[in-house]
């Protein structure tokens, strides 16, 4: 409908100019931007009356400056012999003047109408409503006027004419001449008079246009300008005829040398005469200019009301379809739906059996087996029903496009434009070097291309003319196909695959002896030869293995002109080959573009998502009204004391800021009003300019006040719409952080650390802020994954020279330390201490440490934040502090990370106590440790966070390693694809009649994983049934061998049903978490663990014990309803608790129990499983709170 409305102002739009568009009108581009532009209706105007002014000052000086001019117009006319008939002669030039002027008027009254309508493009009219407006209203006003400044001009013109005559009388008593001078000087001033008539005349007419031939079209471009013009250019060519006729009385050099007293007396009343003359043209000139304005404002004013009206008209009539349109649409489909109804029951009649009545019996007659019974003919579709759906269709396609699809088209069409000339570039590049092989491959076949050779073949003609037919002939006997079957393979341009030069095949069928010149046994081919072919191709086989390609060279024939038509063939080439590359580049980009495109909108619509909840949770303490907050408005703070620390209080403050406090208009303390329920709220003004809410509660100002200030981190609530003073839009502050690990996926991976600093990193960068890395350089990274690698700097410290570079890796700038003292030139990331040198990894670590503190410092670097990750960077915490902060390096703040608090419990104690912040990986994991010697003193700044895992990596609708891309809408297909692959890869069996689930495995095969509880487990599921593949290896070799042992005893038990894969795999593992049905995971203790994560994004079901992060991300679907309500999601796995068989068994039999029993709910489950964001959108913002806060 949108796209309809659109179409019919635009062709309103159309008619309208075309009404108004002189016919044969020669004007230049420039010319009709200065005329017919809405700014240059004002230009011209402006320009018409500084020529009026400029005329009237050109008179006024020549009248004042020449005394008696005027007297010797008389002379001047005797001397001459002009008398009556010359002045007549003038008046019949004036009168001619006068209607030139009028014509000129309807010019300059056309262009002055069409830069209105110009005006008006914004409504919508039709021709209708346009004529209507013109010709009722403007006609009218418009000829009155005209003909009130004609009168007006005549006036002008009878008040110059008597000047010019009293002149005349005057100048008939003079009786003593001028000098020279005064006569040169007047001559002069004549002839300037002359040229600025012509100059003005020439100014105000010269660009002609032609009028339509139509009487109506004409009368229709007739408006106000019409008058305007006509009057102003009247007077002013009145009063320039006046001072010219004075002018022009200087006579020639006759001998005249001075003046009488008597013609002095009559030059003062000449002079007075043309000065009432001036002033007459003058009212006239101020009261054609009143009477335009006048006429200018009423039609403008009328013109309005007429399009105003016109529009309604319009809206109106346009309201009248729609409702029209949509009563059809609605009355076919309930038509539709009655014939749908008609057609259902006709179609249950036909189906219902018939009534058979009983029979008498007959002899038993045996038969012939019956035949199938036909099927039932085809039930004719009504008339009525076609022409719905016709009808159906139209709306639908002509349906405008949906918001989502303009977002699309318009953020691939931003994405494209500063890399067009790239991809141009880029598929010129490719096309060139595509033509010169083409054109290098092509030269030399040529060189080698003969029309016949002796004895093994020719052609018939022996000129090979491109588009038409030839014969090849080809004698067997000469060749190792000798007394064989011969299949000729024909190809051209050196078996070029380009459209319509394929390659042909065929068996060559003898010649008769009698055709055959030469002796031999000859077969012949007929070939059609393609215009665009340069030489032709061909080898020769038995069908089989045996090949005579002319030893490896095959066989060439040149085309006739092959040279000369070679050259614009190449042209042809390289832009058909541009042309494909340039679509094919446009292609790729687009491709990934999508699935960039389509990762941002789902992360943009998992952060709604996860704000959301993060509103909800936090409503028992606090909400606001409205729920949102927008810069410029006012907002109602809700806050609920009984639920925090200020529980009991008999008052309560709020204090707070904007923009991370640093708005320099805080929220001074403010007495909250008490509520119903216990609640406490108060109304605030949010400032234009504030992006963020800032606040706190408190029971009292003094020193002994109580606060909630939500564990240090305070409060914050998002504002939309900021703007400055200026109208830019007001954002938070972006931070600089910094990471120092000795991990990052992919290019130095052991364990999770590595995927979180990578993941965290993104995660943190993509939200506006800056994220650097700081990374040992081993010599056994995965430098393919390092992109632009190169030199940052050198410095000389701890007994050594260490030079630092640079590179980027999952699009974070990464520098790396490479000491030259060959701490990271062993091989290994971690276990130096097993090998022959005398250096263990706190020594190398520590080492690494303190000397990335020391790059930041030579480097200038001031960074935010450095977040230095698990015991192995702990002791940047320390050196920080003392070595670095007081010596340049003053900005930064510490946060520190525990990944597993299993290792380096002293040095994880030392970072506890000296870090600002300090984080461990989920919140359960937190509350398991913290009654740890290390940790227990520092619980005040102490916060779990989750991790999250990088859907750009694991994400099942754009897994590249996925047979079948799913998500939760497709997800039953999408898995059952991944489960046959699963199936073939690692060899089991498929489901056969009885359908079977899988039970998946991936995991370091380690006592902390629990592997008793994975083997048993293991055994158990295969006992209901089930089949099991397992990913994993040991770094322990006993329970390496264990597992071997394992795994040679069920290939001997259970080979179609379970698999160990005791290795490592990346795309396998990809294929397990997709293919499985429910993934095991029995951990002794999880800080966090990103197996059940990956799963669940899957769609695969999680079987875990209950401890550190897999207590924090599954919840029981018989026991955590309410766990899951409070974290937005549904519940989402089974869990169990203990580390003995029962516990396990436990869990694994209520899942295996539900596939079989009621599959469509464990399917649910699963869609569940796979819709839920487990990304890192959420951690992200928790860590961000966390980087200001330790800011604090």
């Amino acid at each position: 409908e949108r796209m309809e409305y659109a179409s019919k102002q635009i062709e309103a739009q159309s008619k309208i100019k075309m009404l108004l568009k002189p016919e044969n009108a020669k004007k230049t581009p420039k010319e009709k931007t200065s005329k017919f532009s809405k700014g240059g209706r004002e230009e011209a105007k402006a320009a018409v009356i500084a020529q009026v002014q400029e005329a009237a000052k050109n008179k006024a000086n020549a009248t004042n400056s020449q005394v008696g001019m005027a007297a010797k117009a008389g002379f001047e006319s005797s001397v001459r012999g002009e008398g009556a008939g010359s002045v007549q002669a003038k008046v019949a030039q004036a009168a001619q003047a006068q209607g030139q002027l009028r014509e000129q008027a309807e010019v300059k009254q056309m262009k002055a109408q069409q830069s209105k309508a110009d005006g008006l493009d914004d409504e919508p009219l039709d021709r209708l409503e346009m004529e209507a407006m013109i010709a009722s209203r403007v006609l009218e006003e418009s000829e009155a006027i005209v003909s009130s400044a004609s009168k007006t001009s005549d006036s002008s013109l009878t008040s110059s004419n008597t000047a010019k005559a009293l002149a005349e009388k005057a100048a008939a008593r003079i009786h003593s001449p001028s000098t020279r001078i005064q006569q040169a000087a007047r001559v002069a001033a004549a002839r300037q008079a002359e040229e600025n008539i012509q100059k003005d005349k020439t100014i105000t007419f010269k660009k002609e246009i032609k009028l339509p031939e139509d009487l109506e079209d004409r009368k229709r471009v007739v408006a106000v300008a019409a008058a305007e013009a006509a009057a102003r250019a009247q007077a002013r060519r009145a009063s320039m005829q006046a001072s010219a006729a004075a002018q022009r009385m200087a006579v020639d050099d006759s001998g005249l040398e001075k003046w009488s007293p008597e013609a002095v007396a009559k030059s003062d009343t000449s002079k007075a005469a043309a000065v009432e003359a001036a002033m007459k043209v003058k009212e006239a000139e101020e009261s054609a200019k009143a009477k335009a304005a006048d006429a200018t404002a009423k039609v403008r004013e009328e013109a309005k009301a007429a399009a105003k009206e016109a529009t309604e008209k319009a809206r109106e009539a346009k309201n009248l379809r729609l409702a029209a349109a949509k009563a059809e649409i609605e009355r076919l489909r309930d038509e539709r739906n009655r014939i749908e109804k008609e057609l259902k029951k006709r179609t249950e009649k036909m189906n219902q059996p018939k009534e058979v009545k009983a029979a008498a019996p007959k002899p038993a007659v045996v038969a012939p087996p019956p035949s199938p019974a036909p099927p039932p003919a085809p039930v004719p579709v009504p008339e009525p029903e076609l022409k719905i759906a016709e009808a159906l269709e139209e709306v639908k396609e002509e349906k405008s496009k949906s918001p989502a699809e303009e977002e699309y088209e318009l953020a691939w069409a931003e994405f494209c434009k500063p890399r067009q000339a790239g991809w141009e570039l880029e598929a010129t590049q490719l096309a060139e070097a595509e033509a010169n092989r083409s054109k290098e491959s092509i030269a030399g076949v040529l060189r080698t291309a003969f029309v016949q050779l002796t004895g093994v073949y020719k052609c018939t003609p022996e000129r090979v003319v491109p588009g038409q037919k030839v014969t090849l002939l080809y004698n067997r006997a000469n060749t190792m196909l000798a007394g064989r079957k011969v299949v000729i393979h024909v190809g051209f341009n050196n078996w070029s695959d380009r459209s319509g030069l394929e390659a042909q095949k065929a068996e060559m069928t003898p010649l008769p002896p009698q055709r055959s010149s030469e002796q031999g046994d000859w077969l012949a081919f007929e070939v059609s030869v393609p215009e665009s072919a340069l030489v032709l191709d061909f080898v020769c086989s038995d069908g089989g293995a045996v090949w005579d390609n002319n030893n490896s060279q095959d066989y060439h024939i040149p085309v006739d002109q092959a040279s000369q038509r070679f050259i614009s063939q190449a042209k042809d080439f390289f832009q058909a080959h541009f042309k494909d590359l340039l679509d094919q580049i446009m292609e790729e980009e687009k491709s990934r573009f999508e699935k960039k495109y389509t990762r941002l909108c789902l992360k943009r619509d998992a952060k709604e998502r996860t704000s959301a909840v993060m509103r909800r949770q936090q409503a028992h303490v606090l909400y606001t009204e409205p729920e949102v907050l927008t810069a410029g408005s006012s907002v109602k703070v809700v806050y609920n004391p009984n639920n925090t620390s200020l529980s009991g209080s008999q008052q309560v403050f709020i204090s707070g800021g904007w923009n991370r406090w640093q708005h320099p208009t805080p929220i001074q303390p403010t007495l909250m009003k008490r509520a119903a329920g216990g609640l406490m709220e108060v109304t605030l003004q949010v400032p234009q300019d504030a992006c963020l809410m800032d606040f706190v509660f408190h029971n009292g100002t003094g020193a002994n006040a109580t606060y909630d200030n939500r564990g240090d981190l305070d409060y914050h609530i998002p504002i939309l719409g900021a703007k400055d003073a200026s109208g830019q839009p007001v954002k938070e502050k972006s931070l600089h952080i910094v990471h120092v690990s000795v991990e990052m996926a992919p290019i130095a991976k052991v364990g999770g650390l590595g995927d979180v600093v990578t993941s965290l990193g993104r995660a943190v960068q993509e939200e506006g802020h800056t994220v650097e890395v700081i990374l040992p350089k081993y010599d056994c990274m995965k430098y393919g994954e390092i992109h632009d690698l190169g030199h940052e700097t050198s410095f000389h410290w701890g007994g050594t020279e260490i030079e630092v570079m640079r590179g980027t890796v999952e699009d974070l700038t990464v520098f790396f330390i490479s000491p030259k003292n060959g701490f990271f030139d062993c091989g290994v990331i971690y276990g130096s201490d097993w090998l022959p040198n005398a250096f263990t990894d706190p020594d190398r670590f520590g080492f690494f440490s303190k000397a990335a503190l020391e790059f930041l410092l030579q480097s200038g670097r001031q960074p935010d934040i450095i977040h230095c990750h698990d015991w192995q960077t702990a002791p940047c915490a320390r050196s920080y502090w003392e070595d670095y902060n007081p010596y340049g390096l003053g900005n930064p703040r510490v946060v520190f990370s525990i990944h597993n608090f299993s290792y380096g419990e002293s040095l994880v104690a030392e970072a506890m106590a000296y870090s600002n912040k300090c984080t461990t990986v989920s919140p359960t994991y937190a509350l398991e440790i913290s009654g740890e010697g290390a940790i227990n003193p520092h619980l005040g700044k102490f916060h779990g966070i989750r991790n999250g895992i990088d859907p750009d990596i694991w994400d099942p609708q754009i897994d590249p390693l996925l047979p079948v891309n799913f998500s939760a809408s497709d997800m039953t297909a999408g898995k059952a694809a991944c489960k046959q692959l699963l199936r073939e890869r690692s060899g089991l069996r498929g489901d056969g009649e009885i359908e079977r689930p899988i039970i998946g495995v991936v995991t370091r095969l380690t006592h902390q994983k629990g592997i008793h509880l994975i083997k048993h487990a293991i055994y158990k599921a295969l006992e209901r049934g089930c089949q099991v593949v397992l990913l994993g290896s040991a770094p322990d070799k006993k329970v390496q061998a264990e597992f071997d042992q394992m795994r040679g005893e069920l290939e001997g038990s259970h080979n179609a049903d379970a698999r160990l894969h005791l290795y490592y795999d990346e795309p396998l593992s990809h294929l397990i978490y997709a293919g499985s049905d429910m993934l095991l995971v029995p951990s002794m203790f999880e800080p966090c663990g990103l197996s059940q994560l990956i799963a669940m994004s899957y769609g695969t079901v999680p079987i875990v014990r209950r401890t550190g992060g897999l207590a924090d991300t599954v919840f029981d679907v018989d026991h955590d309803q309410g766990k899951a309500d409070w974290e937005g999601v549904g519940t989402n796995g089974f869990s169990f608790d203990g580390t003995d068989f029962g516990g396990i068994e436990y869990a694994l039999n209520r899942a295996i129990d539900m596939w079989y029993t009621d599959n469509n709910r464990f399917k649910q489950l699963q869609s569940t499983c796979c819709s839920q964001d487990w990304s890192w959108n959420r951690p992200a913002h928790d860590y961000l709170e966390i980087y200001h806060a330790a800011r604090k």
